[in-house]
């Protein structure tokens, strides 16, 4: 995080924090169980922050794997890591202990939550930005788990993450398999278990499942969206021939225009997004080629216009059937029409920033 070149009080004040070290009130020197709990109190701390040190939480899950994956190999090369930046002399690590160490079912959470940390970086799109939240909720019940203890044998498959507001951790429960075989055959390395998340909030859960993806959607589409989701989610499926879906028809045309203006609007080179509806949009999309949005879905133009007509019907208040409304949902998501629109203005914004 580099300063500008006459940086406010604020501004140092934000770097600081940056490259402030996160502390720990574990001592790493007193077993790898509390060398594990330190790193994940460590990496907590980082999550939680406001500015995040991608370096160092993907340097702290690394150093996680190694530790269930190496064991005491790994614990006394950091060990002596850590005498050297405290100054004390190499004899010292006579004094320290691997013991207590961590049970087989604590090795197999800490892995896989390391992993999934690793794997949201390692999957992420081009303009994707990391969920934070969810890194977050998954570090801080693995480290109360390990806190509590989990018995040697305990055979683990799935922890369940009961999650409010502000990816806030109301309580988690790990779930274990009553057939104590089950996996207890298997390497540790090779069980995998499900993170079976529980929001709390549900117009969040779905805001948060598309906007560290769809990053290049207004902030009022991406409410739009998961306000449609929910309301959609909650609709009775019982006498569906008896319910009018005009509303969240609407919803949907309604986010599709104004991103497709913008999206046109940037491939003009346009300040501002021209005021164009429905059947102009149309009309547009058939006879121009606006990069990733006409690549993305063939004959896009044409596939809008087949739906003009729905659009006004849903406009003027008039019944909509559920088929009728499937139709526009699958457009905007099914067919990843919103996908490539949000990755267009990511695009045409870093075009512009280059200048």
């Amino acid at each position: 995080m580099a300063l500008s070149q006459n940086p406010s009080l604020a501004e140092v004040q934000v770097q600081n924090e940056y490259f402030q070290p996160a502390t720990t009130s574990h001592n790493a020197l007193q077993g790898m169980r509390e060398f594990a709990l330190a790193v994940m109190d460590q990496m907590g701390t980082y999550l939680r922050r406001e500015h995040k040190r991608d370096d160092m939480i993907r340097f702290l899950a690394t150093d996680l794997l190694k530790l269930v994956d190496e064991g005491e190999r790994h614990y006394f090369e950091a060990v002596r890591e850590i005498l050297e930046m405290k100054g004390l002399p190499p004899a010292a690590r006579n004094q320290v202990k691997a013991v207590p160490a961590l049970t087989r079912a604590e090795r197999i959470l800490v892995r896989n939550a390391a992993q999934s940390i690793l794997a949201e970086y390692a999957f992420m799109g081009e303009h994707d930005t990391a969920d934070y939240g969810a890194m977050k909720v998954i570090m801080e019940c693995c480290y109360q788990a390990v806190a509590r203890g989990i018995e040697e044998q305990a055979d683990l498959w799935s922890v369940k993450l009961f999650v409010d507001t502000g990816n806030q951790l109301v309580d988690w429960e790990l779930q274990f398999s009553d057939d104590m075989a089950f996996g207890l055959d298997q390497e540790e390395s090779e069980v995998m278990i499900y993170f079976d998340w529980h929001s709390l909030d549900e117009i969040e859960n779905e805001y948060e499942s598309y906007a560290h993806t769809l990053t290049g959607l207004r902030e009022e589409s991406l409410k739009t969206l998961a306000t449609a989701l929910v309301q959609e989610s909650s609709t009775p499926r019982k006498s569906a021939d008896k319910i009018s879906y005009t509303g969240l028809a609407m919803n949907y045309f309604g986010l599709l225009e104004q991103e497709l203006r913008d999206v046109i609007s940037f491939h003009e080179g346009a300040t501002a997004p021209k005021k164009r509806m429905w059947r102009e949009l149309c009309e547009y999309l058939q006879n121009e080629h606006v990069p990733i949005v006409s690549d993305g879905i063939e004959l896009l133009g044409d596939k809008l216009k087949a739906l003009h007509g729905l659009r006004n019907r849903a406009a003027h208040g008039e019944f909509i059937t559920h088929e009728e409304f499937a139709a526009v949902r699958a457009l905007a998501l099914d067919s990843n029409l919103l996908a490539y629109i949000s990755q267009a203005k990511s695009a045409y914004a870093e075009q512009r920033a280059q200048g």
